[in-house]
């Protein structure tokens, strides 16, 4: 009899672990998803539309090629989304996104 207890609370401690393991790699599958960025100003500007930008637009030179900081107000809510290059003479992505 107690070998029997010994191996289900073994099997019982096995499936705790294995639901924490899958637990734990949904909630990084989920932040992962949410971590990708529109890749282009204009995917941002068909998400928010044209009404969504209040026409300031900033750009200086960052140390791969143009940067470029665009402000928007959506929903209620205002941001700052900047794009750059992530490689020489690449195309510009979002790097950051700021809500002031």
């Amino acid at each position: 009899m107690e070998s029997l207890r010994l191996r289900l609370a073994s099997a019982f401690e096995w499936g705790i672990a294995a639901a924490f393991l899958a637990a734990t790699l949904a909630v990084f599958l989920l932040a992962i998803q949410n971590m990708q960025a529109p890749a282009s100003p204009a995917a941002v500007t068909a998400m928010v539309g044209r009404t969504g930008e209040t026409g300031r637009e900033e750009a200086d030179r960052g140390r791969l090629g143009q940067r470029l900081t665009r402000f928007y107000e959506y929903a209620g809510f205002r941001f700052i989304v900047v794009f750059e290059p992530f490689e020489r003479r690449g195309e510009p992505r979002a790097s950051a996104i700021y809500l002031p």
